[in-house]
């Protein structure tokens, strides 16, 4: 047993479809630096591995190693492999394999007619052949010798503090048919501190030096515009609404400038930025896309933010400044107990230990907090467990409740007992 072959001489191994244990990794270093991927995978027979770039399959690249020589904007882009064997195959997830630094801008660039027919005549002196006056046609050399003057003469001229242009080049997969249509560029340059609104501001007011540098002797001769990332999402607010459809209560997400292949966290904004609810709920989204379409936005995840109009108004509870009004409003919304449940009773509970040590000497404070302690009480047993396993708040709440009654205000000339009586307490 365990034993095959005519002479039983060779160990008997089960057959299986490939597992890739380890896939390639998305990888963030500096310009031509070598880069090391792995698929590495189990199953037998011995699987055969296949690379893709960009979803494109790599030629010869059949090996459990990919080696990239030198990372170059050519080189970069969304690696993923493949293992297969005659029982199955497995696919590893795309890795994005990026320049660290790099950032990139899509902007249109618009030539004047009087630009162009000089781009032209100059054109014809160089090559000494006819050329109509008005043939424009943005033909791949032309195209090139723009790009050139570009990088040649005007690149070297623009500067931002903390970057540095590194070169301009056209947006392939666009198609241009005349100089005087819209050229799109890709202008590329490495930010120590990565994209933000700030260095887009500062790109703009670069490139719309291109208008004088591009030809000293014919000033406004082109202008640069709808400068927009490229290779990353740019920032944006989406909201999360309330499910009674009340918009005062809608959440609002920022979503920060992101690379492409990064992916966005934000905790769900309960209350001013700094106000702890006291556990983690977070909303995540995507930048995806590729290096040569451009990145984009992929759907939200805010299921952790749907919170129950309760718990949004209990959020909202953060704003208020006042502890009389906090406690109050604390009051009003746990009363209803049916409507809470576990997130209510964990952010109630931040509120029990905040207004513990304001309420503290006055009498009717006192009084409203010890209703607010009697309603969380009340509530569905299940949600209290489950708020206590996540966040501690029994004990929390039994420590905020001890130091109010400790404190509540007896008549100096008060000699009988004092009681206060609730539904679940005495």
């Amino acid at each position: 047993e365990g034993w095959t072959g005519l002479s039983c001489s060779e160990v008997a191994v089960d057959r299986s479809a490939p597992i890739i244990i380890y896939p390639p990794e998305a990888t963030y270093v500096p310009l031509y630096s070598k880069v090391n991927l792995s698929c590495v995978a189990t199953g037998y027979p011995q699987p055969v591995i296949t690379w893709y770039k960009d979803d494109e399959r790599i030629d010869n690249a059949i090996t459990p190693f990919y080696i990239i020589e030198a990372l170059t904007l050519d080189t970069r882009g969304r690696y993923s492999c493949s293992a297969s064997n005659e029982e199955g195959m497995d696919e590893s997830d795309k890795a994005y394999i990026k320049i660290k630094g790099l950032i990139q801008y899509m902007a249109s660039l618009n030539l004047t007619k009087r630009y162009v027919e000089k781009f032209i005549k100059s054109e014809r002196q160089q090559k000494r052949r006819q050329v109509a006056d008005e043939d424009f046609t943005a033909t791949s050399d032309r195209l090139n010798r723009l790009i050139s003057i570009i990088n040649t003469d005007v690149l070297g001229q623009l500067s931002i503090e903390g970057a540095t242009f590194v070169s301009v080049a056209l947006h392939e997969s666009t198609e241009v048919e005349s100089l005087l249509d819209p050229i799109p560029l890709i202008i590329n340059l490495v930010a120590k501190n990565g994209g933000s609104a700030a260095l887009l501001a500062a790109v703009i007011e670069q490139l719309r030096r291109i208008a004088l540098l591009l030809d000293p002797n014919l000033p406004n001769s082109a202008i640069v515009m709808d400068i927009v990332r490229f290779d990353g999402c740019v920032a944006e607010n989406t909201r999360n609404p309330s499910p009674d459809n009340d918009t005062s209560l809608d959440f609002i997400l920022q979503w920060p400038e992101t690379d492409i292949g990064q992916t966005s966290v934000l905790r769900c904004p309960c209350g001013p930025e700094g106000f702890d609810i006291g556990v983690t709920r977070e909303a995540r989204r995507q930048c995806i896309g590729n290096f040569e379409d451009g990145a984009f936005w992929g759907v939200d995840d805010d299921t952790e933010c749907q919170f129950s109009v309760s718990a949004r108004n209990l959020c909202n509870l953060a704003y208020l400044e006042e502890p009389d009004e906090q406690v109050d409003g604390l009051n009003n919304i746990t009363s209803e107990t049916e409507a809470i449940g576990s997130l209510e009773v964990t952010i109630s509970t931040v509120f029990v230990e905040d207004l513990s040590t304001d309420v503290g000497g006055d009498e009717m404070l006192s009084g409203t907090y010890l209703n607010v302690v009697d309603n969380l009480l009340s509530v569905n047993e299940e949600a209290i467990i489950e708020s206590n396993e996540e966040a501690r708040t029994a004990g929390r709440i039994l420590e905020s409740f001890e130091q109010v009654a400790m404190e509540y205000p007896i008549p100096e000339n008060k000699t009988d007992p004092i009681l206060v009586v609730q539904k679940n307490y005495v």
